[in-house]
């Protein structure tokens, strides 16, 4: 989710996020605002998500979702368990196919 200026440039969890400073450079300056409009990168949604999985059973999920501005119908989403968690250890379990259902 993304914040505007007043948050002083941090996300929800307090990382700095360039979403505030861009927007304010672009109220500012028309050159920046021409400059940002050719630009084309790649834009990021993240976050966690509890899911229940029919084989290992309830998880926790972090996501991230990037898309090319060029063609935004386009998107590649990874949902991987944070690392040394037992999530990560029991998609890792159903991945090798020795998961026992919850």
């Amino acid at each position: 989710m993304r914040r505007g200026p007043a948050d002083g440039g941090r996300d929800e969890s307090g990382r700095s996020s360039p979403h505030g400073s861009c927007g304010e450079l672009a109220v500012a300056d028309l050159r920046f605002r021409v400059w940002q409009a050719k630009y084309r990168v790649a834009h990021q949604d993240f976050g966690s998500e509890h899911i229940t999985h029919p084989t290992v059973g309830e998880l926790t999920l972090d996501w991230d979702t990037f898309r090319y501005t060029g063609a935004p119908e386009q998107q590649l989403v990874l949902g991987p368990a944070a690392p040394g968690t037992s999530d990560a250890e029991r998609l890792a379990d159903s991945a090798r196919g020795t998961s026992q259902s919850p």
